[in-house]
């Protein structure tokens, strides 16, 4: 019979093909949906979750020559690990500058180096002149050293350095000796592969540890209301 002598033979056939195409497409989804569900169990994810854990206690402890800021005893610690070139960590400090206020005397903020020296190229020399600051000037000079870094982030160099270093009132002669001859390299690279080993993947990288010693993760600048959520969700573990 031609097609002529049957009009519905063509828009039959059209027909039939679509639905042996969606009986495929469902069939394909179906076994999708199967494998999902028989390859991730929720066994898994917590196996993961604990993965990550582990990886994150390569940031501890905290030791007594760690930089500080806030109540050493405080139930919540914040070990950042940061850049001073990095536009980000700029962006961050301040944030958590008002966590430590506004959460003062449960929170302490604990400075690691985590230098992107590939992309930040003067991230290692600042952090290098910190650490000289802080030998010669101590907690309080590190700390008000890395609050001007931020703040004249786009004069970084060794004329700035040597500007605060004169402004904080450390010997100046020790303090150049320090620095060029890069007495604190090693100290700022182990800092870096702490990071590494940590999980930081980019900077700010920043590690919360709650009173019971668990431990969660905020990668980047987020905004202040996430970090607030967080410590809050930490002192609930435990907290006061």
């Amino acid at each position: 019979m031609s097609e002529k002598g049957n009009p519905y033979l063509v828009p039959l056939a059209i027909l039939l093909a679509g639905v042996i195409i969606a009986g495929a497409v469902i069939y394909s989804n179906n076994q999708k949906t199967s494998s999902v569900g028989s390859d991730f169990s929720l066994d898994q994810a917590a196996q993961q979750q604990g993965d990550r854990e582990s990886l994150l206690k390569n940031a501890l402890p905290v030791k007594d020559e760690d930089h500080i800021r806030g109540e050493k005893n405080a139930p919540v610690t914040l070990i950042e690990f940061s850049d001073f070139q990095c536009p980000f960590c700029k962006k961050f400090h301040p944030t958590m500058k008002r966590a430590l206020e506004e959460f003062q005397g449960k929170v302490r903020w604990v400075y690691r180096h985590f230098p992107l020296s590939q992309i930040h190229p003067e991230a290692i020399p600042a952090a290098l002149a910190s650490e000289c600051i802080a030998e010669l000037g101590g907690n309080d000079a590190f700390w008000t050293f890395t609050d001007r870094i931020f703040e004249e982030q786009d004069r970084l160099g060794r004329d700035l350095y040597f500007e605060l270093a004169q402004e904080l009132g450390v010997d100046m002669d020790s303090f150049k000796q320090c620095f060029d001859s890069k007495k604190y390299l090693d100290k700022v690279q182990a800092e870096y592969q702490q990071a590494v080993s940590s999980g930081g993947q980019g900077t700010p990288f920043t590690v919360i540890v709650s009173p019971s010693g668990k431990l969660d993760e905020i990668t980047g600048a987020l905004p202040y209301e996430v970090l607030k959520a967080r410590i809050e969700k930490a002192l609930e573990d435990g907290g006061s």
